[in-house]
């Protein structure tokens, strides 16, 4: 199992979105619940944004490999499809 990298942006709608999936998904599957994410604001830390390859938030990794990233206009049911995309990632790295 691997920590997941989310980067985010304070008062983002799409990062509160993501997190709402998370959520949902381990009620769903108590298993993602032990997947560890760590929060990274891209606004207080942007040396360490600067380091990954990403233009939208939230924007996760998975051992340095990007497993999601939102876009414009993205709908919840598509984002908790890319969330647990990322928590499966996570599980079997």
């Amino acid at each position: 199992m691997s920590k997941v990298k989310f980067f985010y942006v304070n008062g983002c709608p799409y990062c509160a979105q993501a997190r709402k999936a998370r959520e949902e998904l381990i009620s769903e599957n108590p298993e993602y619940g032990k997947v560890e994410f760590e929060e990274i604001d891209e606004g207080l830390h942007p040396e360490i944004a600067n380091q990954y390859d990403y233009w939208a938030t939230p924007a996760m990794f998975v051992k340095e490999e990007k497993i999601y990233e939102a876009h414009k206009g993205e709908q919840y049911d598509e984002a908790k499809e890319n969330v647990k995309r990322v928590l499966e990632a996570a599980l079997k790295a």
